[in-house]
């Protein structure tokens, strides 16, 4: 093996020393949740934030504004915790239900599993859908909400492995594939969740968050 030079074991330290003080510099927050995946994809999209998380049993406020339950959410959490928050409500509405389930999906799969928006639709000719993505952070000051939408419909039959709920029926517009059939980089760079995330990340930064 070979000797490194003294002028390459300083570069070497100096590149250890920004990376670790570039970790430390960065600032956390607490997601939400208890999988583990989500706190992975969470922490990839804002980059610039080390993201933890909590599994929180909130009583959830029972409305079909996505926003406010988000909201609400978020205040809780804080409550808890004493430090900065990002909470996240993903909705499903089908057309010919009018919006419905919305926010109440999860409900739904939880009743019926992950084919619940098939088992509404039945033989519903207007499969056309929309999945809405809410995020929102809170610090006990700042208020931040970012919203994303992605349309799709609904398809005729359970389809596809990789994924939960209603990934293995939601077809995104101008997709074939359920979002099931995806693989994991191709359904994230697609889901509504990373333009949330986006926007939110973009404002945090405006805010002096980051």
């Amino acid at each position: 093996m070979g000797i490194i030079p003294s002028q390459g074991i300083k570069n070497l330290l100096d590149g250890i020393i920004f990376d670790v003080q570039h970790i430390r510099m960065k600032k956390t927050l607490t997601l939400v949740t208890g999988n583990e995946n989500k706190r992975r994809e969470f922490e990839m999209l804002l980059y610039n934030f080390q993201v933890e998380m909590k599994a929180l049993d909130l009583e959830e406020v029972q409305s079909l504004d996505t926003e406010y339950i988000a909201k609400e959410k978020a205040k809780k959490a804080y409550s808890l915790l004493q430090k900065p928050v990002i909470v996240e409500d993903v909705s499903a509405h089908l057309d010919a239900l009018e919006g419905l389930p919305g926010p109440f999906i999860k409900y739904f799969e939880k009743k019926l599993g992950d084919t619940a928006l098939l088992r509404l639709l039945g033989e519903e000719k207007n499969r056309a859908a929309f999945i809405r993505c809410t995020c929102v952070y809170f610090d006990g000051e700042s208020l931040l909400v970012s919203v994303a939408e992605m349309k799709g419909h609904i398809s005729r039959e359970k389809r596809g492995e990789d994924g939960w709920g209603f990934d293995v029926c939601f077809i995104p517009e101008g997709q074939e594939k359920t979002l099931a059939e995806m693989g994991r980089e191709e359904k994230i760079n697609i889901f509504p969740r990373s333009l949330a995330l986006h926007h939110l990340s973009d404002r945090l930064k405006k805010e002096g968050k980051n």
